[in-house]
């Protein structure tokens, strides 16, 4: 009797949950940067703006929480100068396939549901560019495709975990607006010396929208 009556219970959630779930899509703008750690000296590179987009769903767990997984295209980009009137410039471009998976607080505010959460975020680096700029030698311009993988020749590696925190509101129409930050805790250096680190950090503006009943 009792296993009927789980077995019963976990087939109402899941039709309730499979019913009231919503789906949709996201954009927005990501602000990011790195901080490194190398021969014991600390340094956060000036951050950069870059852009991301993706699909995201709403799935109700109980009656205020929700799960909310993405799947995002996510750019990041940060930058280093050195000099004042003769000035050179380092900037690092890289794409993303990010998966985070948050658990949502969800509370009525008139029309609107406001919410905040969090949960971790896996990343996939798709592809990278790095580029150099001087304002001295304008023929000393270059750019550069950067390697990842988990060799000694690779510049980063691929994969990158972490922690997503975030908070926004859903419109009565169906409009979703959210802010969110990124705190990665994998070392992205390839180099063996596990004293030398590279995290990733960035903060992410979103507008979508969300289809359902």
């Amino acid at each position: 009797m009792k296993k009927i009556f789980v077995i019963t219970a976990l087939a109402f959630v899941h039709q309730y949950s499979f019913a009231q779930t919503k789906i949709g899509f996201m954009a927005g703008t990501t602000y990011s940067n790195y901080y490194s750690h190398v021969d014991g000296e600390s340094d956060t590179v000036d951050p950069g703006f870059g852009f991301t987009t993706g699909v995201v769903a709403s799935i109700p767990l109980f009656k205020k929480i929700s799960f909310q997984p993405m799947l995002n295209f996510t750019q990041k980009s940060a930058k280093e100068s050195y000099g004042t009137d003769q000035k050179e410039t380092f900037t690092i471009t890289t794409n993303h396939f990010e998966i985070p998976l948050n658990i949502l607080y969800n509370t009525k505010t008139g029309s609107s549901i406001m919410f905040f959460g969090g949960g971790p975020s896996f990343s996939f680096a798709l592809s990278g560019k790095m580029n150099y700029k001087s304002t001295s030698n304008p023929g000393d311009n270059s750019s550069q495709k950067i390697e990842f993988g988990n060799d000694d020749e690779d510049d980063f590696k691929p994969i990158d975990a972490g922690l997503n925190i975030t908070t926004g509101v859903r419109l009565k129409k169906g409009i979703l607006i959210a802010v969110n930050y990124y705190h990665g805790f994998s070392n992205l250096f390839v180099d063996r010396n596990k004293d030398n680190k590279l995290l990733s950090r960035y903060w992410g503006l979103r507008i979508g929208y969300l289809i359902g009943k």
